[in-house]
């Protein structure tokens, strides 16, 4: 003889099943998708404002650090084969999407000898440190930069802006998607700011 067991409440009728309903399930799914759009939202944009902060220091550094090679130069003198180094700069690539420490060198023992404070080809320190490149970043420059060359000449370091009689030029760097930007500028007492 065989037994059925029922399951009654303790008003002897039976008990509903336990569970989610379909709406209920689709309710917290729908909830769960929004929470999770807006958190990769925020997560891509976070992305974009490192790169871009981290691009600014990189950039600073890369402008300081030319000043400072150009007063050790003063200081320590410097060789770069049979040339003299007489100052360090900085040149911004537009087309390149890079911007690099230089060495302006003579081939006289002293300086200035026949150093022309400008780059010329052969003149690129080569290495990470001496370089960024924005090419495969999430940034490029805007289009009001007016910073071409800033040479950084010893000891004060006297600085001469794009070859000519300027006072001071900016580079400035923007998101290629979405909001954010800064700009670093030098003039010519060899001031470095950033806005």
């Amino acid at each position: 003889m065989a037994t059925f067991i029922s399951s009654t409440s303790t008003k002897g009728q039976p008990e509903k099943e336990r569970g989610f309903t379909l709406i209920e399930l689709v309710v917290v799914m729908a909830v769960t998708t929004v929470l999770i759009s807006m958190v990769i939202g925020y997560s891509k944009e976070s992305t974009r404002q490192l790169a871009l902060t981290s691009t600014q220091a990189k950039m600073l550094s890369l402008i300081n650090r030319a000043k400072f090679l150009s007063i050790e130069t003063f200081f320590g003198g410097g060789r770069s084969g049979d040339q003299r180094i007489c100052s360090y700069g900085v040149r911004v690539n537009l087309s390149n999407q890079e911007i690099f420490i230089f060495q302006d060198l003579s081939s006289l023992a002293e300086c200035p000898g026949n150093s022309n404070n400008v780059y010329d080809e052969g003149e690129k320190l080569s290495g990470e440190l001496n370089k960024v490149n924005l090419q495969d970043a999430l940034v490029t420059f805007t289009e009001d930069t007016t910073l071409k060359e800033a040479v950084f000449i010893p000891p004060d370091p006297k600085t001469k802006i794009n070859n000519s009689g300027a006072t001071e030029a900016r580079v400035g760097v923007k998101l290629r998607e979405g909001k954010g930007q800064f700009a670093i500028t030098v003039n010519n007492a060899g001031q470095i700011k950033t806005e």
